[in-house]
């Protein structure tokens, strides 16, 4: 219940239900699903909910590119299992589904493109001209990624749930790809926090603090130091 509650009062949950209609909200379920099946092995309906959660918007794959692998290293059910099995298709599934997303979108759009890349100064052009940008300017996007605003919007990020998932950080996997996203379209705190986008990162949120209260739980964090 408490893992309930905490995931109910999420001011980014919350922001998500009062901001406005949008449709990314519903990422969450079939990710949560995933979650389930791949605690317990279940690699079909695992991938089978992946798929779903892609299907939710053309840019959803940043939720999904390393789900599998973040799966990997958190559950001990498939821990054993093959690792690329796991973390090799549904990266490759998400690339393509974006290249192939915003090409439908940027076709039949009015201005035949996609308009979110003009939040990027180098994403711009054809596909082959942005990855040439990206690696020509790699130096400023790891700079952007790298800010010290960006590790203060993760840290906000985490206080809903007493940034415990520092303690767990194999869960943090899970909001990589969306941060890469937000540090390269230049996006700040403000673009994050107070409307739908910050739901993206509340499933590794979620995830690390479950993990967290596990170890909690079974006294495999060393806390004696809080006692001084």
């Amino acid at each position: 219940l408490l893992v309930a509650y905490t995931f109910l009062l999420n001011p980014q949950v919350i922001n998500a239900a009062l901001f406005e209609f949008h449709i990314i909200v519903f990422f969450i379920l079939p990710l949560a699903w995933f979650l389930y099946f791949a605690e317990q092995g279940k690699y079909i309906l695992s991938m089978l909910c992946l798929f779903l959660t892609l299907l939710v918007r053309e840019d959803s794959g940043n939720s999904v590119a390393l789900a599998g692998l973040g799966a990997w290293l958190i559950f001990p059910a498939i821990k054993r299992e093959d690792f690329w099995r796991w973390s090799l298709p549904p990266l490759i599934i998400s690339i393509l589904w974006f290249v192939l997303g915003t090409y439908l979108v940027s076709t039949y759009s009015p201005t035949h493109d996609y308009k979110f890349f003009g939040f990027g100064t180098s994403l711009t052009g054809s596909y082959a001209g942005t990855i040439i940008n990206i690696l020509k300017q790699s130096g400023h996007f790891l700079q952007n990624m790298l800010r010290w605003s960006n590790l203060v919007t993760i840290l906000a990020l985490l206080v809903p749930v007493s940034l415990l998932p520092l303690l767990a950080p194999r869960a943090l996997i899970f909001m990589v790809t969306p941060a890469i996203e937000f540090s390269i379209l230049n996006a700040t705190m403000q673009h994050i926090l107070p409307v739908h986008y910050g739901l993206l990162f509340v499933p590794a949120c979620m995830v690390g603090l479950c993990l967290a209260l596990i170890k909690i739980q079974n006294k495999t964090i060393n806390l004696d130091w809080l006692k001084k």
